[in-house]
């Protein structure tokens, strides 16, 4: 009886380590996933604000632009009267 109970409670710890040790690797993969996705998240948000900057910048170069034209336009016309 006494090796019986030795056996089962020896079966039993070996049991709960494997538990345990199985919890900690799906942990460490969950872990690992959810890094990477923030990964690719940043990547992507960075990507798309360089984006946004270069429209931005064409678009204020095109304004800078109109208003110096505007700007000459209306010095010429001072100029006339």
């Amino acid at each position: 009886m006494e090796n019986r109970t030795g056996k089962y409670l020896k079966y039993a710890v070996g049991e709960i380590v494997l538990v345990v040790i199985g919890t900690l690797i799906a942990l460490q993969i969950n872990n690992w996933n959810e890094n990477r996705i923030t990964k690719n998240l940043t990547k992507s948000y960075l990507l798309n604000i360089k984006s946004d900057l270069k429209a931005d910048t064409i678009t204020f170069v095109a304004g800078i632009k109109r208003s110096i034209k505007t700007l000459e336009k209306q010095k010429n016309l001072l100029n006339n009267l």
